[in-house]
């Protein structure tokens, strides 16, 4: 693996009294925000070869899917979903050498809406650190295994659009949580003491701590913050990605599906998302857009991040056309969606990608 990147800063000139450009007629110009170089969003930002983590382990398995096994008592785990309780499991999958690695840990649900709206909501799950040690791995114990809500092909379009939300935030941001598709098998103690097996599938988020040290980073802890707490740069560019997808459902005030970070490049915090089942380009059967936004449906897509300079709307737009190719290529390239709904996410992002052309639409959104 490779070494964990050193991190530049993008020294930025201020540009003055110039005049909007369409996104394709802008020339290579200096940015007139302090964003790290584009180097940082690759799939490149690994930890040292001596940190393996448990992500890491199974994010460097050649499958695009990597196979897994929990077994738990889930008939109880659903029927007291909303008490977010630990209880057993047994986590286990091929390593890359094919040997059969076999954990222990305790899993609970999580996610607030989809407790109320999912059969099969999401996954906290947490391993023995002394196990993980004395695996070989670092003692990172703490993941998110986001599931399939409910049984049946449209809800599992709905897990790979949402994994390939993540994927994209890689492309076009540099502080994101990587992702890895997972086919799952349930084995599910009853307490008649028979098994009943299921299969779905879904995807592992790598730990904070993870993150953390990939970028050098401290997870913050708190539950309150704003954009006055934010480093700008960073800040705006979430939160156009965030329009590009259409994502209403975050929020600073209460860090609703946010975290921030301090990195050592930036003296203030830089915001981190996740959690996009409600944006459009997912476009799932129960989202909803909160009711005191002006539009109506989360496929309408709605800027709620701060306000631009002119020069820093220049730089933002020269950031996401100078990613457009890449952004695109993510969901062409990823075979396991079929063909119409991969076009759908096209069309939906190149819809925003023809908004950043029109030169009155853009000064609404970005308020400059």
């Amino acid at each position: 693996m490779k070494k964990l990147l050193l991190i530049t800063l993008l020294t930025a000139l201020f540009l003055s009294g110039q005049s909007f450009t369409p996104v394709n007629k802008i020339a290579s110009h200096p940015t007139a925000l302090n964003l790290p170089k584009t180097d940082r969003m690759t799939d490149s930002q690994e930890l040292p070869s001596d940190s393996l983590t448990l992500f890491s382990l199974i994010d460097q398995l050649e499958e695009e899917t990597v196979s897994i096994t929990i077994q738990s008592n889930f008939q109880r785990l659903i029927s007291r979903k909303f008490k977010e309780e630990y209880q057993p499991a047994i986590f286990s999958f091929r390593g890359p050498a094919g040997d059969s690695v076999q954990l222990e840990m305790k899993i609970k649900t999580r996610g607030n809406s989809r407790k109320q709206i999912c059969f099969y909501p999401p996954l906290k799950i947490k391993f023995k650190k002394s196990q993980l040690q004395s695996t070989g791995l670092q003692s990172f114990n703490k993941y998110k295994i986001v599931t399939q809500c409910k049984p049946g092909g449209t809800y599992e379009e709905y897990i790979m659009k949402e994994y390939l939300t993540y994927k994209l935030l890689e492309k076009v941001y540099p502080y994101a949580f990587r992702v890895k598709m997972l086919n799952i098998t349930y084995l599910d103690e009853r307490n008649n003491g028979k098994i009943k097996e299921k299969q779905q599938i879904g995807f592992i988020i790598e730990s904070e701590e993870e993150l953390a040290q990939r970028y050098n980073a401290r997870m913050i802890d708190r539950t309150k913050s704003g954009f006055h707490h934010l480093e700008r740069g960073p800040a705006l560019h979430m939160s156009l990605f965030q329009y590009m997808i259409g994502n209403t459902d975050w929020a600073m005030p209460n860090l609703h599906n946010m975290k921030v970070i301090k990195v050592p490049e930036y003296e203030k915090l830089v915001p981190l998302p996740y959690d996009f089942d409600y944006c459009g380009l997912v476009n799932t059967d129960y989202a909803v857009v909160h009711e005191s936004f002006a539009i109506k449906d989360v496929k309408e897509r709605l800027y709620i991040g701060p306000s631009c300079e002119e020069g820093e709307a220049r730089a933002l737009l020269t950031e996401f056309v100078g990613r457009k190719q890449a952004v695109l290529d993510c969901i062409n390239n990823f075979e396991l969606l079929d063909d119409r709904e991969r076009e759908k996410m096209i069309n939906y992002l190149n819809s925003f990608f023809d908004e950043l052309d029109d030169e009155r639409k853009m000064k609404r959104v970005l308020n400059y």
